[in-house]
């Protein structure tokens, strides 16, 4: 979606009490230039916010984070592979949102 902005008025404006929206987790946010898709993954994310930044975009739509739940869909384990995945750092954050 190249206008997030415009994506999340329109949620926000539809949505009749709250809405769920989650994304990756990052420390640091990235914004992929133009024409980023050249090259890279279709998995990648042409925004990617940390959760500061996140917050600080809804509240320019007047959306407001009411619940946050990281999610670590791998279990703390041993296994090389699993440490490799990082079980303990969360993949995604999860948000419930209202209009404010």
């Amino acid at each position: 979606m190249p206008n997030i902005v415009l994506l999340l008025q329109e949620m926000g404006r539809v949505a009749k009490r709250s809405l769920f929206i989650s994304i990756p987790y990052v420390s640091n946010s990235r914004v992929c230039t133009k024409g980023y898709s050249k090259g890279r993954s279709k998995s990648d994310h042409m925004f990617e916010l940390s959760v500061t930044d996140f917050k600080n975009l809804l509240s320019q739509v007047d959306l407001k984070v009411v619940r946050e739940k990281y999610l670590c869909p791998h279990s703390p384990t041993k296994h090389i592979l699993k440490k490799w995945l990082r079980p303990n750092i969360p993949h995604w954050v999860m948000f419930e949102v209202i209009s404010t």
